[in-house]
């Protein structure tokens, strides 16, 4: 609940955060919500985008970057 209300500290300060950090504190808290199967497209997806992105502040993040 503490996520959907966008309560987790981490994930409220936004453009603040590292993506890594991001996608640790994301799949810590969506795993109670999901189910097992949509949490690994998650974890795919979010594995796959810090390797081709690397660990850049969330703010950095742009269109093209998510195109590819």
């Amino acid at each position: 609940m503490e996520l959907i209300e966008g309560k987790i500290l981490p994930i409220s300060r936004g453009v603040h955060q590292r993506f890594k950090d991001f996608k640790e504190e994301f799949l810590e808290h969506i795993g109670a919500l999901v189910q097992g199967s949509t949490y690994n497209l998650y974890s795919d997806a979010l594995t796959k985008a810090l390797a081709c992105w690397g660990d850049i502040p969330l703010s950095r993040i742009t269109i093209r970057q998510i195109d590819k």
